[in-house]
């Protein structure tokens, strides 16, 4: 835990996180850092345990779902924070290089909040009804691969056209 939180940390020493208001935007990043970390974090357990089909697996995804649903909320939550603090108009960055790989990770945001949607209301009730394991671990693997291409994509705009690596 400490190593995580030392990671999620050094992302406030660096890169936007020291615009101004730089305290403000330096937790915003750790909360953003650590929530994302969670989600992360739970998938291989939550592809073993759910391979199980049984009662504690039904009981650790069911765990897993309530307390995503606070990550989840302080992770969207800082994100729209930081992007308002440091757009100004969300909309107009559009116009912009880093804005458009931006759009294109909350496009697969989206897709990644309707994986976890479809986990939770229809394949985690599935899970406890039948004991059947195997869509939920497929949505599972297509919630990891999205989180890859987020990572990916924001490696990518955040190290090549962000607005600090303009000209």
């Amino acid at each position: 835990m400490l190593g995580v939180a030392l990671v999620a940390i050094s992302f406030a020493l660096r890169g936007h996180a020291t615009n101004d208001p730089r305290l403000a935007l330096s937790t915003l990043f750790v909360i953003h850092i650590l929530a994302a970390s969670f989600w992360i974090g739970g998938f291989f357990p939550l592809y073993d345990m759910v391979g199980r089909g049984n009662a504690a697996a039904v009981r650790t995804v069911e765990r897993f779902g309530q307390a995503a649903l606070v990550m989840v909320g302080l992770l969207v939550g800082a994100g729209s924070v930081i992007l308002v603090i440091l757009a100004g108009n969300p909309i107009a960055v559009l116009t912009q290089p880093w804005g458009q790989f931006l759009a294109l990770k909350l496009a697969v945001v989206a897709l990644l909040l309707g994986l976890a949607g479809l986990n939770k209301l229809r394949l985690t009730p599935a899970l406890a009804k039948t004991g059947e394991g195997a869509p939920l671990r497929t949505s599972i693997q297509w919630e990891a691969a999205a989180f890859i291409l987020i990572l990916l994509v924001t490696a990518t705009f955040t190290s090549t056209v962000a607005p600090e690596h303009a000209g």
